[in-house]
């Protein structure tokens, strides 16, 4: 069977070899060829196809491919990604009728057991009540995910979802101080605190308060007396931050690390950089000395903009390198604080053959991105 749709460039550049013989000279469009269903063909391969199809705007034939695929496949899984990518395409289409179907495949999949595959529906289903004007109906779906879905990229989604939508009716504060209040009712809800949290990410004080509140009700859980003591480094408080994070560091030996590293924060809030780097040395400290922990430290300091110490640290990692990646990773953060430091002659001698090698494409990239960087500082 061939069907005949617009021809469109960037699919023919990609796909020209197989689609050459359907095409006729001076036509605007081209003549699809129906790929054929067969059991010895597994469902993956015409999900792959219907892939192709739906990135050039083929939506209509890649509905029929991903339910080719379905029908074919056995791992339940793989048919929930396909009956996303389903989805997708029929509300693509345009069609009202697909949208519907589509509408049928997320109430389907919202159901599923796997909290990745409902947030993912769920996510749509709002995402379609928003765009047909239930403001209200969308709010309660977003804040479901926000609130319910274990997955934390999900709820942070959705948290930027539901502030676009307070942001616009202007009920933004209004609804912080109704979640507010059920937190208070509930402080265990720790996705609720989140969501709050996540909503107050422009107003720093209001955030440390919250913060101050939740600690308070859950009898200084350490984890949210850290969540305070950045939180008072972002607000500027800095002596009330270095008050919370040294009495986390002294009374949970588990978050001397993370204390530490968010103290030489604080140290550098106060242009105090000699502190910062005591800070950073403290927050290894229960780290065997060695190359791990050079490397750990170099990295560390380069987040914190200390190049001169990040230097010292790689340099020690190179000489306790043993094998040639180790080696090469140390060398990344030597280029790396080197450059920073304008040392760019010995930065370009490190980052040069990590460039032009291609057995650890990170590192290229990476090197090729500081190469590039230095052309434009000369």
């Amino acid at each position: 069977m061939i069907e005949r749709v617009p021809i469109r460039s960037s699919f023919l550049c990609c796909c020209l070899p197989f689609f050459l013989p359907f095409c006729q000279a001076g036509e605007t469009t081209i003549k699809l060829p129906q790929v054929k269903v067969s059991r010895e063909v597994p469902g993956s391969f015409y999900a792959d196809v219907a892939a192709i199809y739906a990135k050039y705007e083929f939506y209509a034939e890649a509905a029929k491919l991903y339910r080719q695929a379905i029908s074919l496949e056995r791992d339940k899984e793989k048919i929930a990604k396909y009956k996303i990518d389903l989805g997708q395409a029929l509300e693509a289409t345009g069609s009202e009728n697909d949208k519907a179907q589509a509408r049928r495949v997320w109430d389907e999949l919202a159901r599923d057991p796997n909290p990745v595959i409902s947030a993912e529906a769920k996510l749509h289903i709002a995402a379609t009540l928003l765009r047909t004007g239930d403001t209200k109906g969308a709010l309660a779906g977003f804040e479901e995910i926000a609130i319910e879905n274990p997955v934390e990229a999900f709820r942070r989604g959705a948290a930027s979802q539901i502030e676009a939508i307070l942001k616009q009716a202007g009920t933004k504060n209004q609804k912080i101080a109704e979640y507010l209040q059920r937190f208070a009712a509930n402080p265990e809800n720790e996705a609720l605190l989140s969501l709050i949290i996540n909503l107050q990410h422009d107003n720093p004080s209001a955030k440390v308060e919250t913060l101050k509140a939740a600690v308070a009700a859950k009898a200084g859980k350490p984890e949210l007396q850290e969540r305070l003591g950045a939180a008072l480094i972002e607000a500027g408080d800095i002596a009330e931050a270095e008050k919370v994070l040294s009495a986390l560091a002294g009374n949970f030996p588990e978050y001397q690390q993370s204390a530490n590293a968010l103290l030489a924060r604080a140290a550098l809030k106060k242009n105090d950089s000699a502190t910062a780097k005591k800070k950073i040395l403290e927050s290894a400290a229960t780290m065997p000395d060695g190359y791990r922990k050079s490397l750990h430290l170099s990295r560390e300091f380069l987040k914190l903009q200390l190049a001169d110490a990040a230097e010292e640290q790689a340099r020690a990692a190179i000489s306790a390198a043993d094998n040639e990646a180790l080696k090469a990773a140390a060398s990344m953060e030597l280029a790396d604080a080197l450059f920073r430091q304008r040392k760019f002659t010995e930065a370009k001698s490190l980052l040069d053959p990590l460039a032009a090698q291609n057995a650890w494409q990170g590192l290229q990239a990476r090197a090729q991105e500081i190469l590039s960087q230095i052309g434009q500082s000369k």
